[in-house]
């Protein structure tokens, strides 16, 4: 959904009907400068008699537009009233239209009409969450962090007979999963007070831990089917609609994080105008739209139901470090620098963080040698602190990556006993595993290197070899365009304190 502003931009809705008069205006109802002899006006008396008719469009009086995609029909308002409110013409009023789709810039598509539509600029605009550019209000449509932290508050302590409260770490591994969706945030407190009600209702606990988060988030059929209950799942991609080339193009959009939006495109309009992506401009002077995932739950939702018709992974790829070495080799050069430059506009209107950068690249690369519809679980919040990067169920393989040799010893120590996934090993459902640690330069702190040598060839040939023969060193130097391929005696022991 679009906000769009046509004079002015305001955060909140007041309702002091003698200072300033808000009130919602139904879509596709004929707008007029006499609108006060309508039946909308006489309908406003009605509601406020008391009221005159001429204070509804006193001088900064806000219209709120609900649903205004349904005015895109509607040449007069468009043609008239919004361009006389952009050039500061007509009535001193302010409108504020709520789009559940549209052109950014024009809000109707300017191509399909017979007239030049007004444009919007960056400070007129309001998306999913504040945008980088000066010009752009600080202000989204989902919620920052402290509203997160309000809205779960409210809902743990009002919500339900049982209250409770849900610590620091879950709560900050919980906006990471929503993106402070607001439908998404209150969708997965309930899954979760529903998993814990009986507990909580016996005062066996009272506060829901990150631990508790993340074994609730174990199971993903589990989730989703307690979901397709909830709010949140009118906006994730089923049915008919659900077409193959429609989950081609989300399926583009989670490798890719976004996607060049293309309006001509019917598969791409069914997507948008259902709510499934959400379009966003990207840049200042030379804009264009792309398009994005709402949030990193409904990129978990399409994960999922893509499996549901799993295809097997291609035979030539019988051992993970064969299968790690290729998609290692089909890391994309530009799309690494793009993460370090912050430009890689992702899900929920965000620039993607370069800590996420490599675990985007193993996931898009994945799927460019294996094929859509193999099975590739990720982890659920992309923290890096949940559970394993990826687990590929068909064979039972477990990927974790690193960045940059952080804290390379702590993620080794996870496989072993009494780590966190050692008992995954035990109960055989994971069978083989690796750890590789990403990184822009060698780690040669302590080390005693026998050879160098700078390739420019594939990321296949970058690796270093540690005395956990499962962990991996993949070096990507030079501005990610040279790869070092360094060999370290087995029997050296990595010290981090150069990392």
């Amino acid at each position: 959904m679009e906000i769009l502003a046509s004079a002015g931009k305001s955060n909140q809705t007041q309702q002091d009907f003698w200072k300033r008069r808000c009130f919602y205006s139904r879509p596709g109802s004929r707008w007029s400068v006499s609108m006060a002899r309508t039946l909308d006006g006489m309908l406003l008396q009605q509601r406020y008699p008391e009221s005159s008719v001429t204070d509804f469009f006193a001088s900064n009086t806000v219209i709120l537009v609900d649903e205004a995609q349904a005015s895109y029909k509607d040449s007069y308002f468009w043609n008239t009233i919004i361009k006389e409110r952009r050039s500061g013409e007509g009535m001193g009023i302010k409108i504020c239209l709520f789009c559940s789709y549209g052109s950014p810039l024009t809000g109707l598509e300017g191509d399909h009409v017979w007239f030049t539509p007004a444009t919007f600029g960056p400070a007129q605009r309001i998306t999913l969450t504040p945008q980088p550019g000066k010009d752009s209000p600080k202000l989204g449509l989902f919620y920052t962090p402290d509203e997160f932290d309000e809205a779960v508050s409210l809902l743990t302590t009002n919500k339900y007979d049982e209250k409770f409260t849900i610590d620091e770490e879950a709560m900050s591994y919980l906006y990471e999963l929503t993106n402070g969706h607001p439908g998404g945030v209150t969708s997965l407190v309930d899954y979760l007070h529903s998993v814990h009600r009986h507990d909580l209702k016996h005062r066996r606990m009272s506060t829901i831990t990150k631990d508790h988060v993340l074994d609730d988030l174990k199971d993903d059929t589990r989730v989703f089917q307690f979901l397709m209950n909830q709010a949140v799942f009118r906006s994730f991609p089923v049915g008919g609609r659900l077409t193959p080339n429609v989950a081609g193009i989300l399926s583009k959009i989670l490798e890719e994080g976004n996607m060049p939006f293309d309006s001509d495109d019917v598969d791409f309009q069914t997507c948008y105008e259902r709510g499934w992506v959400h379009r966003i401009s990207v840049g200042e002077i030379y804009a264009c739209d792309v398009a994005v995932m709402p949030s990193r739950l409904h990129e978990k939702w399409l994960e999922y139901i893509i499996g549901q018709n799993p295809r097997p992974l291609p035979a030539k790829f019988s051992q993970l470090d064969k299968l790690c070495l290729e998609v290692l080799s089909n890391f994309s050069t530009m799309n690494l620098r793009h993460a370090v430059q912050g430009k890689k506009m992702s899900t929920a209107a965000k620039c993607r963080p370069v800590e996420a950068q490599y675990q985007d690249e193993f996931y898009r690369s994945f799927n460019l040698l294996a094929g859509r519809g193999v099975p590739i679980c990720s982890e659920w919040s992309r923290t890096g602190d949940g559970r394993v990067d990826f687990y590929i169920p068909e064979k039972k393989w477990a990927i974790e990556l690193l960045r940059d040799h952080d804290r390379v010893s702590e993620h080794i120590s996870r496989f072993k006993e009494g780590g966190k996934y050692y008992s995954w090993l035990k109960e055989n459902m994971v069978e083989d595993w690796i750890i590789i640690n990403c990184a822009s330069s060698p780690p040669i702190s302590g080390m005693f290197i026998l050879c160098i040598a700078v390739i420019p060839t594939h990321l296949a040939h970058n690796l270093i070899e540690y005395s956990e023969p499962r962990l991996w060193t993949a070096v990507f130097a030079n501005d990610y365009s040279e790869l070092k391929p360094i060999r370290v005696p087995l029997g050296l022991h990595y010290d981090e304190t150069g990392g």
